[in-house]
């Protein structure tokens, strides 16, 4: 039984009942180091976030384990104590107990230029990462040029959703906007979550609608369909997009994914 789920770019982890970690699907990319994304550690955990080749866990004492591909020092997480974590394409961010966020490795695409200000939350891209303030209001920081792309919509938020080259805002109405155009979704959601090149969002019935970005990304299409835009019936409690893949939480606790799922799946 699972309480959470986080989708990578070929991997999943889902955070257990009893606050150990499982992944699955692949554990290496053929060719590269980048390998280890199922080898969660031991111990207990309060929070999972798969990137696209690691992934970080946030343990019950509040300090953050990683695990995959550490090249560039990826798997290096600060010391200190945090409240959430988000793994990103070569990076990954959290937020500390006082609101400031720590983003590592040093100097990465998605690291650069953390503004000095206290967040409610935090969710990291491929080459951006974003916060959202206490006030509502959605900053972003990365490289030149992505900042452009991945600044989030102006407004009032609730919630953030970041993924590729786009940063969403979500209203506790269900109104989702995105970036890219000042995207709006037609469509109500209680909550929605942001793939390489695709986005999912459970709507208020419970069943889950995802979409590709299309000649609409920026930042191209570069992921084969593999059909993690296609969710299955059903009702579900939460939704995760990565890159070849989507996962859903249903109420039982149990995971069903989408896509290349790889040689493993949960339940």
């Amino acid at each position: 039984m699972f309480v959470e789920v986080s989708a990578g770019f070929r991997h999943a982890c889902g955070l257990r009942a009893d606050a150990t970690i499982a992944c699955w699907g692949r554990n290496t990319d053929s060719g590269t180091n980048r390998e280890g994304q199922l080898d969660a550690p031991s111990g207990r955990f309060t929070a999972v976030s798969a990137g696209n080749w690691h992934t970080c866990g946030l343990r019950v004492d509040a300090t953050i384990a990683c695990w995959g591909d550490d090249r560039e020092g990826r798997l290096e997480a600060p010391p200190g104590r945090y409240t959430a974590i988000s793994a990103g394409s070569g990076h990954a961010c959290a937020l500390r107990e006082g609101g400031f966020v720590d983003c590592w490795p040093p100097d990465s695409w998605g690291t650069r230029n953390v503004p000095p200000w206290r967040f409610a939350a935090v969710d990291a891209g491929d080459a951006h990462s974003c916060g959202l303030r206490a006030d509502g209001i959605i900053k972003c920081w990365g490289v030149q040029g992505y900042e452009s792309l991945a600044r989030g919509p102006s407004g009032r938020w609730d919630r953030l959703a970041v993924g590729g080259a786009r940063a969403c805002g979500l209203r506790d109405e269900g109104t989702v906007t995105c970036n890219i155009g000042l995207w709006t979704h037609p469509e109500l959601f209680d909550s929605a979550a942001v793939g390489w090149d695709h986005a999912c969002g459970v709507r208020l019935d419970g069943s889950v609608a995802c979409w590709n970005w299309g000649a609409d990304d920026p930042h191209g299409p570069e992921v084969p369909d593999y059909g993690q835009a296609s969710p299955p019936p059903g009702r579900f409690e939460a939704v995760t997009a990565g890159g070849e893949l989507s996962c859903g939480l249903r109420g039982d606790g149990t995971v069903t994914c989408w896509g290349n799922v790889g040689p493993a799946s949960a339940g």
